[in-house]
């Protein structure tokens, strides 16, 4: 923790266009009125933040991804009726969900 706080907090962060990530896209923005900082926030910074901001490699963004998409899953599947399959030898619930999942 220490380290990292190190990286961040030092007085080379307050110079104008500062790095804060790796990639520059994140950069200490100017001295602005109060009022701007909200404009510099949704001009100037992208709308998704990567994971170097939080200090992961970029493997950490699929990892989480395909966690949520587990967990999308399950519930899917978790709140599907528990029918039973139909006598004319067609497919189950589970058999459909995951047809179309895949």
């Amino acid at each position: 923790l220490l380290s990292i706080l190190s990286k961040f907090l030092s007085p080379d962060v307050l110079a104008d266009g500062a790095p804060l990530a790796p990639s520059g896209a994140y950069r200490m923005p100017p001295l602005l009125p109060l009022e701007a900082y909200g404009e510099h926030v949704a001009a100037d910074l992208p709308a998704h933040d990567a994971p170097e901001v939080f200090g992961m490699h970029s493997n950490a963004s699929t990892a989480f991804q395909l966690q949520e998409c587990d967990a999308l899953l399950s519930t899917v599947i978790a709140i599907q009726p528990r029918a039973l399959p139909r006598g004319d030898g067609g497919p189950s619930p589970e058999a459909v969900v995951a047809q179309k999942a895949a």
